[in-house]
């Protein structure tokens, strides 16, 4: 079979499925997936350390598809690390100088992804870096410090909001440069 991801309705956070694992620095996720219809706006893979308290729910770095777009971000250092989170959700908000580091911590890619097809997306962490590739082709690298954390010991998928299919999910330690 394959996993229906769906977000509730009502619900106040996108849905998670989610594995933890031995603690890993560098690791490999590969997931086939479809946008099953066009209310399948996006989803994320997320690298999380439940045990790292600096940042929103451990959350260290992630990768969000959409039909047309490729996100990377270091959440660890950037828009989870936990003065900023707290800023976010605060009536004063960002300051011009927390944008302008933020803007620092992310970076998107384009891609054009046909509804209803079976995509394979492959996510590799190495160092300060995240590789990502779609259907055996680069779609970019981003690099910052906080993708380097020690240890990464949760990974997740977030459906935004419905239809997106999963099968073939896959963790393993990425292999040694």
């Amino acid at each position: 079979g394959m996993l229906v991801g769906i977000t509730p309705e009502g619900s106040d956070h996108s849905a998670v499925d989610n594995i933890r694992i031995e603690p890993e620095r560098d690791l490999e996720v590969s997931v086939k997936f479809r946008f099953a219809s066009d209310k399948a706006k996006s989803f994320n893979v997320w690298f999380d350390d439940k045990d790292h308290k600096d940042s929103h729910a451990g959350h260290i770095c992630n990768v969000s598809i959409s039909p047309k777009t490729v996100t990377v971000g270091d959440a660890k250092t950037g828009n989870m690390r936990n003065d900023i989170y707290e800023k976010r959700k605060s009536p004063e908000g960002l300051s011009a100088e927390d944008k302008a580091m933020l803007a620092t911590k992310t970076t998107t890619f384009p891609v054009q992804l046909a509804l209803g097809d079976w995509h394979k997306l492959v996510i590799r962490t190495w160092g300060e870096q995240i590789e990502v590739s779609i259907n055996g082709k680069s779609v970019g690298t981003f690099k910052s410090e906080g993708i380097a954390h020690d240890h990464k010991t949760l990974v997740s998928l977030t459906t935004n909001p419905v239809d997106v299919h999963y099968d073939d999910f896959a963790i393993k330690a990425a292999a040694r440069r």
